[in-house]
């Protein structure tokens, strides 16, 4: 009689696929406003990376002042905006 095979391993469960990098936009803010925040459904930004969607500009003109609306932005995955708050005027542009 034949001694029987040895047994093999266990063939390696392929690699799990890497998750789909997570969609950004970008927000530039410039001006002479004291702060300004781009404000979400669940939570507000500042300049840089945030997620796409749409966002309420949140602005304050001076320390301590009260906030005003700077109107709405609505950003696409990888868009960038360049948010443009004056306080002479109390407005914010978008471009």
């Amino acid at each position: 009689p034949q001694p029987a095979p040895a047994p093999q391993p266990a063939p390696e469960p392929a690699a799990a696929p890497a998750p789909a990098p997570t969609p950004v936009a970008r927000a530039r803010i410039s001006g002479d406003a004291y702060s300004v925040r781009l404000q979400g459904a669940d939570r507000s930004y500042g300049p840089g990376e945030l997620p796409p969607g749409a966002y309420q500009i949140i602005a304050v003109f001076t320390a301590g002042g009260p906030t005003t609306n700077g109107g709405t932005v609505m950003l696409e995955a990888g868009e960038t905006v360049s948010v443009n708050c004056v306080a002479s005027f109390m407005q914010c542009r978008v471009r």
